[in-house]
């Protein structure tokens, strides 16, 4: 758990690092997230976790969070499609602009229009082929190849900062990733080398902090849920009382007077 001060891994043997100086030993995007977790935190909150209870699950929950994102990426990039093809339409459209009236006929599918985007050696628009809506003129046509133009332009403008923003948080999660599995064999080796004093449990005091830091991202984020406190000892005084209540059963009520005795209540 994360305290005002630092990192406080619960329980009897238990670590403590109040020195916020090692923050600055981690990566950029973990150290964010574990100086804003630890200013955040009331004072005085804590909950019992050891970082080497955690790494497999820390490395786990990266490695699928990176799958999520990847399979997210491929469904928002189908949804894009080339910004070339957006000015062929939008080409073709012009050209269907400038077409005479006379050579349009009900029934036309295909259509030859000059393409003013490629000039030959003379000076002269190449042609291009245009597929028509049968049931539409050259005017009408070029308002759906317009149409579907703007479509194309929209998504880049409206998906493509979101492809963005998911490819970054990826790439991030990526890294969290791989240095995860260097914590795994880290902590399978039994080394401690590298990062600071090791506390004994195979990991060095700036890996635990590490951990730790991502746990609660990951935490914070709702990749994870905070394990639940364990449930207090019943209390004997009370479990007393309640067996007491129940000796007769549900429909007689027990009670025991100042003397001692047993009092019941209810029909026999």
């Amino acid at each position: 758990g994360l305290c005002a001060r630092g990192f406080l891994l619960g329980g009897t043997g238990g670590f403590t690092i109040g020195r916020p100086q090692l923050l600055w030993r981690l990566p950029g995007s973990v150290r964010a997230l574990a100086a804003t977790a630890i200013a955040e935190a009331p004072a005085g909150e804590a909950t019992a976790v050891e970082a080497e209870d955690v790494v497999e699950q820390v490395a786990s929950k990266a490695a699928e969070i990176v799958l999520k994102l990847k399979g997210r990426l491929v469904s928002m990039q189908s949804q894009l499609k080339d910004p070339k093809e957006a000015e062929e339409l939008q080409s073709k459209g012009n050209a269907l602009q400038t077409m005479p009236r006379g050579k349009w006929r009900k029934g036309l599918k295909e259509v030859e229009v000059p393409d003013y985007s490629q000039l030959d050696d003379s000076g002269q628009p190449l042609t291009m082929h245009v597929e028509l809506d049968p049931n539409k003129d050259f005017q009408q046509n070029a308002k759906l190849l317009f149409k579907q133009a703007s479509k194309i332009l929209r998504a880049h403008e409206k998906v493509g900062p979101m492809v963005e923003e998911v490819e970054a948080e990826a790439a991030r999660w990526e890294e969290e990733a791989q240095r995860a599995e260097q914590w795994k064999e880290e902590l399978a080796s039994g080394g401690g080398g590298g990062g600071g004093e090791s506390g004994g449990g195979g990991l060095s005091e700036a890996t635990r902090l590490a951990v730790l830091a991502t746990y609660e991202a990951m935490i914070d984020a709702g990749h994870l849920k905070r394990p639940r406190p364990p449930k207090p000892p019943p209390d004997p005084e009370e479990e007393a009382r309640k067996a007491f209540k129940r000796k007769y059963g549900k429909d007689i009520d027990c009670y025991r007077s100042p003397g001692g005795h047993e009092v019941v209540v209810g029909r026999s």
